[in-house]
């Protein structure tokens, strides 16, 4: 048993290693750090996740890491790990830092012994020489380490002639603010070697391209990724978890100087929507509010897939594909209406709306337009174009809200549905409420009777309501259960898979949420997403209710076997 013990010390420490150590080589004396991987110090790691894995109801999921994490003598728990990546214009490679102070009073002692001292005091670990790390030297043969100050540095190629003698300082407080995370200097990559990898990516693509409107998307976001590669600084990406135990996924993106983005990031700060009726993150399954601008290669972008998406419409209207007789005229001349009012939009470079999903069911939204008026045209050319049986249904311009003319669709589900798979569904009538003004266009659409009252009082209260400071997106996933009823009504079904799902959504509390957020300020937009705790039991549900689905253990939990290793372990390792 010491045997197997001093060996799985070893095996973990030196995965460790190589798993933060596989980089190429580099010339150290032109390089740039390109990127740096940012772990926190395995402590406030551990006890991150423990606390997040106990509430979703695995106290014990992290007991596994715990036992691991004492097997490592010798590496400094309260101290973080890093990865630097470095560049020149022909070459990227880096090493890893860890917090070990003393090699020697690692598991990797033996291994050590055996290796290659070099003339710069590195040392060379050929790991495809030995034996019982043949499963780590399949993937990486050898491992140069190099002991400055308090710190072990690796890679899989010749280390730098210097070190920094505190290398978390790399990690730019990274480390503080998140459990991992990765920062890459854009403007710091290799220019030959990106658009190498650009043009690979580039012919990939073209091979899947069936059509030339494809060619065209392609090219459209092929130029954005380039300008963006131009005019980025840097991008962040983080995860980490609040001292609620929400989970948080965090990216920062800044902008060049006097850059095209860094214009569009500094018109979007501090934005305001006067969408605030449309806005309603309570008691909803979901809602957005957003006001910002769009810059010149993202409108390029719109109009490339919105002129693709039109004539596809236009083709299979044409050819007859859809299973409603449309008068073809009519609709053609609708899809050339409702084109230019997008078009228009999108040229206009501002997007403005806001949008709510309703526990009811209930969607609305509002959302600001180029031209009105010929959206009413384009409202009825489609009333035109429909089959004089649906058209009974539809009343245009029968009231007024405001400045909005609002026209109303009230439909049996029936008359257009038959599927005996939603007889719930089948039963209802379905509600839309169109609200059309010079500059706006607003929408309710449900199956309950109050879907008019919705938009009326959706309009009132953004006409007197203060402007809203945009943008958030919010879900609340516990309402979602009430729209499965609304179609599909309360009946207990015999499978047990449906018995699992209705488990996972009842398990969600109605108000637990994940939220969206976007802030702009200076040259840096941050995009932050939080997975609020109280979610968390019922994702630990939904684990095991798929673990048991696919007849795999749950990872959450820890082996029989494992738990007797353990206990042999720490039989060995008690104080006499």
């Amino acid at each position: 048993m010491k045997t197997f013990k001093k060996w799985i010390r070893r095996s973990v420490l030196a995965s460790c290693l190589t798993l933060t150590a596989f980089a190429f080589a580099a010339s150290a004396a032109e390089s740039q750090t390109v990127a740096v991987v940012s772990i926190a110090d395995l402590n406030s790691v551990i006890q991150s996740l423990k606390n997040a894995t106990t509430q979703a109801g695995y106290p014990d999921a992290m007991a596994q890491v715990e036992i691991y994490l004492a097997m490592l003598q010798g590496l400094e728990t309260q101290q973080p790990i890093g990865i630097v990546v470095q560049a020149d214009e022909t070459s990227v490679g880096g090493y890893a830092f860890l917090p070990i102070a003393n090699v020697s009073a690692t598991p990797l002692a033996d291994l050590v012994e055996k290796g290659e001292k070099q003339k710069d005091g590195s040392i060379l670990l050929p790991l495809d020489e030995l034996e019982e790390l043949d499963g780590i030297a399949s993937f990486v043969p050898q491992l140069y380490i190099k002991q400055a100050s308090k710190w072990l540095f690796v890679s899989v190629n010749e280390l730098p002639a210097k070190l920094p003698t505190n290398p978390s300082k790399l990690l730019e407080g990274l480390n503080k603010q998140y459990i991992i995370s990765v920062k890459v200097n854009v403007n710091n990559l290799p220019k030959e070697l990106t658009a190498t990898g650009l043009a690979l990516l580039r012919n990939l693509a073209e091979d899947q391209a069936e059509t030339e409107s494809d060619i065209e998307a392609l090219d459209s976001r092929f130029a954005q990724i380039e300008t963006i590669l131009e005019e980025l600084k840097s991008f962040v990406f983080g995860i980490a978890v609040s001292p609620e135990n929400d989970i948080v996924i965090e990216t920062v993106t800044e902008a060049a100087p006097d850059t095209t983005l860094s214009e569009d990031i500094a018109a979007s700060a501090n934005a305001k929507t006067h969408w605030s009726g449309f806005y309603q993150p309570q008691n909803t399954i979901f809602a957005a509010i957003h006001s910002g601008v769009l810059n010149a290669h993202t409108k390029t972008s719109l109009q490339t897939q919105i002129k693709s998406f039109f004539e596809g419409v236009r083709e299979k209207i044409e050819e007859g594909d859809y299973e409603i007789d449309f008068e073809i005229d009519a609709a053609l001349a609708a899809l050339d209406n409702l084109q230019a009012v997008i078009d228009r939009t999108v040229k206009y470079g501002k997007l403005d709306f806001a949008a709510t999903w309703k526990a009811d069911g209930t969607f609305l939204t509002g959302l600001s337009i180029s031209n009105g008026k010929q959206l009413q045209t384009a409202l009825k050319n489609i009333v035109d174009a429909i089959p004089e049986e649906f058209q009974q249904y539809i009343k245009l311009n029968d009231s007024k809200r405001g400045d909005y003319s609002v026209s109303t669709v009230v439909v049996p589900i029936s008359a257009w549905l038959d599927d005996e798979d939603l007889p719930k569904l089948a039963e209802k009538t379905l509600r839309l409420s169109i609200a059309i003004k010079t500059n706006a266009l607003a929408l309710a659409l449900g199956l309950t009777d109050t879907v008019s009252d919705d938009l009326k009082k959706a309009i009132d209260a953004s006409q007197t309501a203060a402007p809203l400071l945009a943008t958030r997106f919010v879900t609340t996933l516990g309402n979602v259960e009430n729209v499965f009823h609304l179609f599909f009504g309360e009946e207990n079904s015999d499978n047990e898979q449906d018995q699992q799902m209705k488990e996972f959504w009842v398990s969600i509390p109605k108000d637990a949420q994940i939220t969206f957020t976007v802030n702009s300020e200076g040259n840096a937009e941050r995009n932050k997403i939080v997975v609020n705790n109280k979610l968390l039991p019922g994702f630990g549900k939904l684990v095991g209710a798929i673990s048991t689905l696919f007849g795999v253990g749950n990872p959450m939990q820890s082996d029989d076997e494992f738990d007797i290793e353990v206990e042999e372990l720490e039989e060995e390792n008690a104080p006499e």
